[in-house]
């Protein structure tokens, strides 16, 4: 048997090499796991199972996934004109075509058939996406941002029990923070630093997120407010109630469904967080997602005349070019011809 003179660390050269084509499978698989950057690998155990938890209520297999299945699923979570429970958010074209990516690979690591298209045959799968995304661009009511105004009424809104007192501090944090919801829920309370020193407030450490394929982390600072929905108080009340276990930042409260009162929140957590919230001011809840906090903050800053490069260095968005996006459709109103008229 023909054996590697430099077999890859962590173990043998896989199979029999003899067996060309079982040997560039396995090794195949081998390299491209080790190659994937862990944020990769979470983002396709996650595309996995929001895949099998979907086939699974509909009883629906889900390896291998047919053509049918697969566009049934893109066109759930998708397109605006479907029927879905009214706690599952419409995903965007950009995260189902990851989605998709994680199931192809998934099916590539198991060597379980995806579905083939020849030379001048459609493809029904990205049309599908194409679709999606035409579909969603011209459908008005995309997730709007949260203004500093209804985020103060939504957080004094709350009640004072453990559960109203964590609920408060994500919001905050969430936007002042400018965070996206998987990098809220992956904050754990080692990452928190508060200057109690010079009183300017807290430091957060984010040691991985959606444009840091490195895992190099940053470093976010929020100050104190001075009003009663300031977000550090806000987080010191949170942290006498959930203590000081090592461990998320922010947790299950007792009694949850799985018993973990200690357990990270999902990313759907904070959507009905937030969407909860809204609601018990008043607002149309439909129209606010946990990106709502994000985008909130940005066009908050905007308006109040912040400039761009510190909002990006609170965002950490890649590009200028993509908070752009966020601050010419909702800041016009305070920066535009019309304003010198008056």
């Amino acid at each position: 048997m023909t054996t590697l003179d430099r077999p890859p660390a962590g173990g043998t050269a896989p199979g029999d090499l003899s067996d060309e084509a079982t040997f560039r499978a396995e090794y195949g698989a081998r390299m491209r796991q080790a190659l994937r950057a862990p944020n990769t690998h979470r983002a396709y155990n996650s595309d996995r199972t929001h895949f099998e938890t979907w086939c699974e209520k509909r009883g629906i297999t889900a390896l291998p996934a047919g053509e049918q299945t697969l566009i049934g699923y893109l066109l759930y979570w998708g397109d605006p004109a479907a029927t879905r429970h009214c706690d599952e958010v419409l995903l965007s074209p950009v995260t189902l075509a990851r989605r998709i990516s994680g199931l192809k690979a998934w099916h590539a690591a198991t060597m379980q058939p995806w579905p083939q298209y020849r030379s001048g045959e459609d493809n029904l799968i990205a049309y599908t996406l194409d679709y999606i995304a035409r579909a969603q661009k011209a459908t008005p009511g995309r997730a709007r941002a949260l203004s500093l105004k209804k985020l103060d009424a939504a957080a004094r809104a709350l009640p004072a029990t453990p559960l109203g007192r964590r609920n408060k501090a994500i919001l905050l944090t969430g936007f002042y923070g400018a965070f996206r919801r998987s990098e809220l829920i992956s904050i754990d309370l080692a990452d928190v630093t508060f200057d109690d020193d010079h009183d300017d407030g807290m430091i957060l450490h984010l040691r991985a997120s959606k444009t840091d394929q490195k895992g190099s982390g940053r470093y976010i600072p929020i100050n104190y407010q001075a009003s009663d929905t300031c977000p550090v108080m806000a987080v010191k009340q949170w942290l006498q109630i959930r203590g000081q276990r090592p461990g998320p930042l922010f947790t299950n409260i007792g009694g949850s469904r799985n018993g973990n009162r200690d357990a990270r929140l999902s990313p759907a957590t904070i959507t009905h967080i937030v969407k909860n919230a809204v609601h018990a001011i008043g607002e149309d809840s439909n129209t606010y997602s946990a990106h709502s906090l994000r985008s909130g903050f940005v066009t908050t800053a905007a308006k109040k005349g912040v400039p761009v490069r510190l909002i990006r260095q609170q965002t950490g968005h890649a590009s200028y070019e993509m908070l752009d996006r966020y601050i010419h459709t909702t800041a016009n109103l305070t920066d535009n011809a019309t304003r010198y008229l008056r």
